[in-house]
């Protein structure tokens, strides 16, 4: 970790500044260190600047000083063979036009040489809007990968269910409550299941939002039945007729709208479609289950 220490101490003297490591320790994850960089003149404007001009260097010493020590540890301490990093959140980028391409074209594309320079598999969550682009093919060719979907959890068959299920399950016990004392009757857990459309996150914003409602447990059927109203209100007021009449159409033929481009990253972006997995590998699409609660009102 000398070189490391070297490379920031460095930093810290053009930026004028005092370079403090804390919290080293290696064979703890395997290697934790912790950096602090004082009174830094121009703050993160002048920092960013300089580990962007250093940025081949930084991935040497990470490449050199982090990962190869960390392959080892994970080797000896495991049996696994290799590294896999996922970088998420990069999906949630907004698109902006930069003159002839977009900011996801320069950051994927452009920049795939900076994003592919670590010695290990690395997953990237990339925007919709890139995924579904003509984009497609030079992608795949790039990162030498596919571009997988990541499909919702399929309710509509018993396994997905019962993966929901487990999945709450795990998360009353490290509450400290069984889920039979969350949900009465507990039938309930499968009906917002169902309306979660295999969205997980969906599935404990229904469950946090009536859990909000009351202060004591179960959680009845009324009370739900209020919340799902509620949310499934709220979700559905900011669409207009045309594009109610889109989404009947997704339900009706879970099929892409391939004619509506901009709309169709819209109702993907905003969770009003969500995607599944055929037995063929093909994927489905389906409106959001709590759409259904917005019309049947």
């Amino acid at each position: 970790m000398n070189k490391f220490m070297g490379f920031f101490r460095e930093i810290g003297e053009i930026l004028q500044s005092d370079v403090e490591f804390k919290d080293l320790k290696i064979a703890a994850d395997p290697i934790e260190l912790g950096i602090a960089i004082k009174q830094i003149p121009g703050a993160r404007a002048g920092l960013r600047k300089l580990l962007e001009d250093r940025l081949p260097r930084i991935y040497d010493l990470v490449n050199n000083e982090i990962l190869k020590p960390a392959r080892k540890f994970l080797y000896h301490n495991g049996g696994y063979n290799d590294i896999l990093i996922i970088v998420d959140q990069l999906d949630r980028i907004p698109q902006k036009q930069l003159n002839h391409i977009t900011n996801h074209e320069d950051l994927f594309l452009n920049s795939a040489g900076v994003l592919r320079a670590l010695a290990c598999d690395i997953l990237y969550t990339i925007p919709i809007e890139l995924a579904y682009s003509h984009c497609h093919g030079r992608l795949s060719d790039i990162y030498g990968g596919e571009i997988l979907t990541l499909p919702m959890i399929d309710v509509s068959q018993p396994n997905g269910m019962s993966v929901l299920r487990r999945i709450v399950e795990a998360r009353a016990r490290a509450a400290g409550v069984a889920v039979d004392e969350v949900f009465a009757p507990p039938d309930q857990l499968d009906r917002l299941c169902r309306l979660s459309g295999g969205h997980p996150r969906s599935l404990f914003t229904l469950i946090r939002a009536a859990l909000d409602r009351t202060g004591s447990l179960p959680l009845d059927a009324n009370l739900l039945d209020r919340t799902i109203r509620i949310q499934a209100s709220d979700f559905g007021k900011s669409l207009s007729p045309l594009q109610w009449v889109a989404l009947d159409k997704v339900h009706l033929d879970h099929k892409p709208l391939t004619g509506e481009p901009q709309q169709w990253m819209t109702f993907l972006r905003a969770r009003y479609v969500y995607a599944y997995y055929n037995d063929d590998g093909g994927l489905r699409y389906d409106w959001n289950p709590l759409l259904a609660e917005v019309k049947n009102r």
